[in-house]
């Protein structure tokens, strides 16, 4: 990686997406993004993370809206089970925070500060 190095954990993965293991190890799993979790809640959690992982501020807008739409949709739906309605609370929450920290938009009346 740095320097012409290769680390162990590199090599492995190479080695596990391309089928091959080292010493003499089997590879019983041949899908190279095994380790990219599965969605539980896969009608709204990809914006999410879509929105929460941009730093961009000309894209953050657009996936703010687009994950805040999934997020009321699925609520809306009343299919979401106990589980999945505490999540996604935190998730709108999290979008909340978004919107006011990094998008500096708030709900409400706008409040002056003093100096």
């Amino acid at each position: 990686m740095f320097g012409g190095t290769t680390s162990a954990v590199n090599r492995l993965y190479i080695a596990e997406a391309s089928g091959k293991t080292t010493k003499g190890a089997r590879s019983t799993n041949k899908d190279p993004f095994r380790s990219i979790p599965r969605w539980k809640f896969p009608k709204w959690q990809p914006q999410f993370q879509d929105a929460m992982l941009e730093f961009d501020p000309r894209k953050l807008p657009s996936l703010v809206e687009a994950a805040t739409t999934a997020i009321f949709v699925r609520l809306q739906s009343q299919e979401a089970d106990s589980e999945e309605l505490r999540a996604l609370a935190n998730a709108l929450r999290s979008v909340r925070a978004i919107q006011t920290k990094r998008l500096d938009r708030r709900g409400g009346a706008q409040q002056e500060r003093c100096a």
